[in-house]
C-alpha cells in the first residue's frame, strides 16, 4: 500500500456469519478506494468470503477469497 496516499474501505450492509463448532464463515461486500501518489483515484467493490477456525480458544482466519464487484 506504499504507492497510495490514502486508502479507505467500508463494509456494506450484507454481512453474514455462520458458525458450526470450531469453524465459521463470514461473507460480506465492501466498497472503498483511494488515491495513488501520482494523484490517480481508485474505487472498488469486492465480495469477500472468510473461513475461520477456532484454535486454542482464539478465532484465526485460515482462508480468504475476494471477487471483484461493480465499481461503486
Amino acid at each position: 500500500m506504499q504507492q497510495f496516499t490514502f486508502w479507505e474501505i467500508a463494509i456494506e450492509d450484507n454481512l453474514e456469519i455462520s458458525i458450526s463448532g470450531d469453524l465459521a464463515v463470514t461473507t460480506f461486500s465492501f466498497a472503498g478506494g483511494g488515491q495513488s501518489k501520482d494523484g490517480q483515484d481508485y474505487k472498488l467493490r469486492q465480495h469477500v468470503t472468510h473461513v475461520w477456525k477456532r484454535i486454542n480458544g482464539s478465532w484465526r482466519l485460515v482462508h480468504e477469497h475476494l471477487t471483484v464487484g461493480d465499481t461503486p
